[in-house]
């Protein structure tokens, strides 16, 4: 990533954790799809909610989706940080 982008590293790119959020969840609707074997939204679903483990960038996904929880996110997945100069670090 850094060559082709030519990026100095991760304090360069706008919102890192939304960026990780959406790859998760391409990534997610992927295997959904794939398990699926189709496109049709309800087949998604069904397919979202039957995944089992999914090793993202943000966490491994266990069981991240049910009939009553469609968010893959809770609570205790969020943080917040704050720029020190360049770097990002966790707010204590």
């Amino acid at each position: 990533m850094k060559k082709r982008y030519n990026l100095k590293g991760p304090e360069e790119i706008f919102s890192p954790v939304g960026t990780a959020n959406a790859y998760d969840a391409m990534h997610l609707l992927a295997a959904a799809i794939a398990k699926a074997g189709s496109t049709d939204g309800d087949a998604i679903r069904k397919a979202l909610e039957s995944i089992e483990e999914h090793k993202g960038l943000i966490k491994t996904y266990v069981k991240p989706f049910t009939v009553g929880n469609h968010d893959a996110l809770g609570p205790d997945d969020y943080l917040m940080v704050r720029f020190e100069g360049k770097r990002i670090v966790p707010v204590n």
